[in-house]
């Protein structure tokens, strides 16, 4: 029995959800497309064009759909979905403007003043990790999150 070799964009589109939710920060990007295969450790999906490559989805949708990618630059995800694989949410900025787009950066020079959840950022509410300047978190988000895992382990 031989095995013929299937062309890498048909393996590609049949691990995406085109039926994704609108980011809720810009819904008029539309539905995001969300990789559902394997990820990296940093949350990025993670393609095998070949059996040897690895690479992350949401470029190898960039350079599927027309996009030269520059090797000064790194593709952006405007819905801030890591999983995101829409080429209308893609787009190619330097590293440094990434950066700036992100979270953390927002975060660090007060342009976030609620976290995710809806919580104020105050100085009694906001952790900043002293080895990780852009790892900024909610404390009330922590406190919740740790009160249901102690509530899991008692009904374990």
């Amino acid at each position: 029995m031989t095995r013929t070799k299937r062309d890498p964009a048909e393996r590609f589109w049949e691990k995406v959800n085109k039926n994704g939710p609108a980011p809720a920060e810009r819904p008029g990007l539309g539905p995001c497309w969300i990789w559902e295969a394997g990820k990296t450790a940093q949350g990025y999906g993670g393609f095998h064009p070949t059996k040897y490559e690895l690479e992350l989805a949401h470029r190898w949708s960039f350079k599927y759909h027309g996009g030269e990618l520059e090797p000064a630059y790194v593709v952006d995800h405007l819905c801030r979905n890591r999983t995101c694989v829409n080429p209308a949410h893609l787009e190619q900025v330097t590293n440094e403007e990434n950066l700036r787009r992100g979270r953390g950066y927002r975060l660090s020079n007060g342009m976030d003043d609620h976290c995710i959840n809806g919580h104020r950022y105050t100085e009694i509410n906001t952790y900043r990790n002293p080895n990780d300047l852009t790892d900024i978190r909610c404390r009330q988000c922590a406190r919740e999150r740790d009160r249901t895992r102690v509530k899991r382990q008692k009904a374990a």
